[in-house]
């Protein structure tokens, strides 16, 4: 993952303190990098809201993921907090995986993600709903449960390697098509 302003960290630190009135004992564990120098200036800021709000002892920042399934394995749900955001490679492997998500409205998730359905959707930039969202996933296993298994479907159903090469093919058969030598 990539460290930067538009990911929205800052808004899922902000909201955190709110998640652990509702579920106290909640961790909050952070993958990716700051690859410019902006995003280390941004994971400055970050970090030091996170001590400013004494939750060291509840997060932890894990750096680069190198194993995606690893990482998410271990996760209850999982937060997307961007405030820009295409069709995130992070989003796609924790539906497939079957994780309950807690999202902010931006761009590619409320492309994928239909609110109660098969994750849940909060405006961009409202932390107290992405906590209530967070926070209502961990308290109520059952429907997390059941919106991870519906993302999952979402995946299988509609960006399966299986569904996409037909699609992929066709794309570049429009665009180059075959000059009649085989």
């Amino acid at each position: 993952g990539r460290i930067s302003e538009e990911k929205g960290l800052l808004h899922l630190v902000r909201c955190f303190p709110k998640v652990l009135e509702q579920v106290p004992g909640a961790r909050l564990r952070i993958g990716g990098v700051a690859f410019t120098a902006r995003g280390e200036a941004y994971l400055k800021l970050v970090e030091g809201e996170i001590t400013a709000l004494g939750l060291t002892g509840n997060l932890e920042f894990v750096g680069e993921v190198t194993d995606a399934r690893t990482f998410l394995e271990e996760a209850d749900v999982v937060a997307l907090p961007s405030e820009k955001e295409g069709l995130g490679q992070v989003m796609l492997e924790a539906m497939a995986m079957g994780k309950a998500l807690a999202s902010f409205a931006s761009g590619g998730p409320t492309e994928v993600i239909s609110d109660q359905e098969n994750g849940l959707i909060v405006p961009v930039g409202d932390t107290a709903g992405l906590a209530a969202a967070i926070a209502r996933l961990l308290k109520d296993p059952l429907l997390a449960k059941r919106l991870g298994l519906a993302a999952r479907r979402t995946v299988v159903d509609s960006y399966s390697s299986e569904k996409l090469t037909p699609q992929l093919a066709d794309i570049y058969s429009d665009i180059c098509p075959r000059s009649g030598l085989e």
